[in-house]
Order: structure tokens, then C-alpha cells, then sequence
């Protein structure tokens, strides 16, 4: 019979991350309901310091592996798509704060901002960036894409 091991990665302190968008109470639900999940895995491992020492605190037996890029992955040449930009990468989803990034963007037509990604909010930032001739929505992109147009 082979034995399965349920593990765990943490890149963000879910019950905090809950809290942004819906508030105390769910947040302080869903620090319960994660607190019971972690319980019953046989690991728990964590991208940063900061989150290993958070639930530590609370009874979690955490290790540390910190996200890894591997230099050799980078492009050698990066794609600059205008002279000022800014990029966002990543899920499009409320706990990220990308409404507020566009927020933020929006007084500011000197600076292009590209988006890259897929998620809940997809026809939001779609509807949104077609409002400002400065935001551009470029939709999911293949990892060497969107490290290229990164590094541009």
C-alpha cells in the first residue's frame, strides 16, 4: 500500500489576507478553520521568514523554503514595451489589492501599466483598463513572457 503525505506550501498568512477584502469577522473564522486544517497535515512549509514565525506563534510546526529563481530560467534580453512602466503579475483577485493599483494608476498617465494575469477580477481590470489609454490588460502570459517584458 503506498502511504500519501499531505503537505502544505504557505505564500501568504491566509487569515489576514481574508481579512483585507471581507473584514474582523471573516477573518477571525477563517484563522480558526486554517488553524485546524494545518493540524491535520503532516507538513507545513512556508516561503518567507516572516510567515513561518507567524504561525509558529500559533502552535505550527513550520519549515522554511524560500521561493527560488533559477538565474539560468532569465531571459538574456528583456522587452520594453514603453520608456516608464510598471508591471503587475500574477492572479487577479480581490486579497491581491489590484483595485487599488488601478486606483493608484489611474491619475497617472506619464507611467504605462501592464497587467498580466488571469483570475476572478479578469473582466474587471479588462473594463477598467480600456477606461485609460495608459493601462493595458495583456491577459495570462507564458512564464519567459512575462519575465521578459519584467526584466524590460
Amino acid at each position: 500500500m503506498i502511504s500519501t503525505k499531505k503537505v502544505l506550501t504557505l505564500h501568504e498568512i491566509f487569515s489576514e489576507q481574508i481579512g483585507l477584502p471581507y473584514g474582523a469577522p471573516f477573518a477571525a473564522i477563517s484563522r480558526i478553520l486554517e488553524y485546524k486544517l494545518l493540524k491535520t497535515l503532516d507538513a507545513v512549509t512556508a516561503v518567507s521568514l516572516s510567515i513561518c514565525k507567524w504561525y509558529s506563534n500559533l502552535g505550527i510546526e513550520v519549515m522554511y523554503i524560500p521561493n527560488a529563481i533559477d538565474l539560468d530560467e532569465m531571459p538574456r534580453e528583456g522587452l520594453r514595451l514603453y520608456d516608464r512602466h510598471a508591471i503587475y503579475a500574477g492572479r487577479l483577485s480581490k486579497e491581491k489589492g489590484l483595485d487599488l493599483l488601478l486606483e493608484a494608476f489611474k491619475n497617472l498617465e506619464d507611467v504605462y501599466l501592464n497587467i498580466l494575469g488571469d483570475g476572478p477580477l479578469r473582466h474587471y481590470v479588462e473594463e477598467y483598463a480600456r477606461k485609460f489609454p495608459h493601462m493595458y490588460y495583456l491577459g495570462y502570459q507564458p512564464r519567459l513572457t512575462a519575465l521578459k517584458i519584467h526584466q524590460g
